[in-house]
């Protein structure tokens, strides 16, 4: 899929986000195909260089790409590269498990995430974070977690059995066969 309106994904001088990963394509092409996006409150963890963001935004989606303070100057520049006209994603700094109070009373119809699922060990505060922020307003409020990941091991299917706990409902809802990505949804 291409890049929304010639977007660039500019290359990363400090190894955190180098590239446009192949799970922020495949979950990109799964948003355009099946949700919409417009006047929705979207945000995006691990972002690196945005794309999940992006599309989301050219959808219609008011969005918060998020990713740590080291990997937030490239997502901020691509923010501006590719919306240099008009109203951008924010991007924002946000670690796992950490300040999440920062993100209090803020409701999110949508929390998107590619390629986030594959430290073990962060797992946990990964957990932590996308609880806390589909939880933030009301539980009469829906927030849609969607997540695409490499299937790498056994790690992909044990973060999935940590959501399980946390979440009502966890589904595999698309898998690409020629990158071996999987998209899950959950809320």
């Amino acid at each position: 899929m291409p890049l929304p309106s010639g977007a660039n994904c500019t290359p990363s001088t400090n190894k955190s986000a180098p590239r446009c990963f192949r799970q922020a394509s495949v979950l990109s092409a799964y948003i355009v195909d099946n949700y919409d996006l417009r006047g929705k409150q979207v945000i995006e963890l691990g972002a690196g260089t945005g794309l999940v963001g992006m599309v989301a935004a050219e959808m219609g989606a008011h969005v918060t790409v998020t990713d740590t303070a080291k990997a937030l100057p490239l997502l901020e520049e691509n923010m501006v590269l590719n919306f240099p006209h008009k109203k951008r994603p924010v991007a924002r700094e946000l670690e796992w498990g950490k300040e999440l109070h920062a993100y209090a009373g803020h409701f999110h119809d949508f929390i998107f995430g590619a390629d986030i699922i594959y430290l073990e060990s962060t797992f946990d505060d990964l957990l932590e974070t996308l609880h806390y922020l589909a939880n933030t307003v009301n539980a009469s409020n829906r927030t849609k977690i969607v997540l695409s990941a490499k299937i790498r091991y056994d790690r992909v299917t044990k973060f999935v059995k940590k959501l399980q706990t946390k979440f009502t409902s966890v589904s595999n809802v698309h898998q690409d066969q020629a990158s071996n990505v999987v998209i899950y949804e959950c809320f």
